[in-house]
């Protein structure tokens, strides 16, 4: 099976941007276990699996966009990823009072 250079693009897309999230959950992961506050690291799982399925949508296609599900997969995924990241700065930056 050979892949084209749409899906080649795709998945690389994919590796990067399930990349950076797995970073960012082994960052909340760490300190939540040296902090002892909850940073919802194990929801970093969600926003793979949304960008997955969305990935998966345009890799069957053959295409970059076109396909409102996929689309939305990834607009969720995003968002997902967005507020959990928020959610991270707010707990690692957050003062006592």
């Amino acid at each position: 099976m050979a892949f084209t250079l749409t899906q080649v693009f795709l998945l690389i897309a994919w590796f990067a941007s399930s990349g950076l999230i797995f970073v960012l959950a082994m960052i909340a992961r760490f300190y939540e276990m040296t902090s002892g506050q909850r940073t919802l690291f194990r929801y970093y799982l969600a926003p793979v699996v949304l960008f997955s399925l969305g990935m998966a949508r345009y890799l069957a296609q053959d295409a970059w966009a076109g396909d409102a599900l996929a689309d939305a997969l990834l607009l969720a995924g995003a968002l997902l990823a967005v507020v959990l990241s928020v959610w991270l700065y707010q707990q690692m930056t957050w003062e006592g009072e």
